[in-house]
């Protein structure tokens, strides 16, 4: 999407946002035992519309960012079997993109998944070396310490800023 300016990136990132946010519904309500069919596509999709008129996911929208993205791929690694050999490297993918989805590591360990929480922190690690080998410098910027910088985002005090700090 970077390649995209304008009103195709607002529609673009619009829909898109709008597809992820009906799909982790899916997810949701699959991993609770509804099954899939047209009725649940219907309530996936009414659901959503509710839902783009809640201020987390308004703003994530409003912003383009891609926070709806890294939700699907959590839910998504977490509805996987725990057989599944690869359980985890979604949610070490997601963290490797922004550090909040880490904290699902903390959850894979805290329910005795440590196979996937070790895979997460092996796919974590190797986006970061991907950043490292794509833009070192950049890569560089964040992991010496701006990650750290919670002013690089915006200012705390800001009325929508719903973290600990905020």
């Amino acid at each position: 999407l970077a390649l995209l300016h304008g009103q195709p990136f607002l529609v673009i990132g619009t829909l898109g946002n709008v597809v992820l946010l009906i799909a982790s519904v899916w997810v949701c309500c699959t991993w609770l035992g509804y099954r899939r069919d047209a009725r649940l596509a219907v309530f996936s999709v009414a659901l959503s519309a509710v839902l783009l008129w809640c201020e987390p996911v308004r703003e994530t929208v409003s912003f383009g960012q891609v926070n709806l993205f890294l939700m699907v791929l959590v839910l998504v690694d977490l509805a996987l079997p725990d057989t599944v050999r690869w359980k985890g490297a979604l949610v070490g993918i997601a963290a490797g993109i922004k550090l909040t989805p880490a904290f699902f590591v903390l959850y894979l360990l805290a329910t005795r998944r440590t196979r996937a929480a070790g895979v997460a922190v092996v796919s974590c690690l190797a986006t970061v070396a991907l950043g490292f080998a794509l833009l070192p410098r950049d890569s560089l910027t964040f992991w010496s310490g701006a990650f750290m910088d919670p002013t690089r985002v915006g200012v705390p005090e800001h009325p929508g800023n719903e973290t600990l700090r905020g």
